[in-house]
């Protein structure tokens, strides 16, 4: 959950862009299947709302060889900021990695900030 305390954004002074912020709420589920003794595959999907107008799923895949090199795509759905993304990652330890993720907006409205084609 993120801004679990409603608030107001006392730096910005338009209206149009996040005076306020509201509770974002997220539920994750997910699970790692072995393809092989060396490549896995672990698919997930992300609720997520955040009041009062994004309700959004996310559909995730990733593949990954010998937990140390990955590859995936996600795919929002959403009305507002719909979109999808390939990645591509190193696992360097148990805890840390290098990832780089590529997103295209599906949304008419995120497009416009993104400047994405439809």
């Amino acid at each position: 959950m993120l801004n679990i305390i409603p608030g107001k954004a006392k730096f910005v002074k338009d209206a149009n862009y996040g005076e306020t912020f509201t509770p974002n709420y997220f539920a994750t589920a997910g699970y790692r299947f072995a393809m092989t003794e060396d490549i896995s595959v672990l698919p997930s999907v992300m609720v997520q709302y955040w009041q009062p107008q994004l309700t959004g799923l996310h559909a995730n895949i990733k593949l990954q060889y010998q937990d140390f090199l990955w590859i995936g795509g996600s795919y929002r759905f959403a009305d507002l900021v719909g979109g999808y993304s390939g990645m591509i990652g190193v696992n360097v330890s148990n805890t840390f990695n290098i990832s780089y993720a590529y997103e295209h907006a599906s949304s008419s409205r995120l497009q416009t900030y993104t400047r994405g084609y439809t």
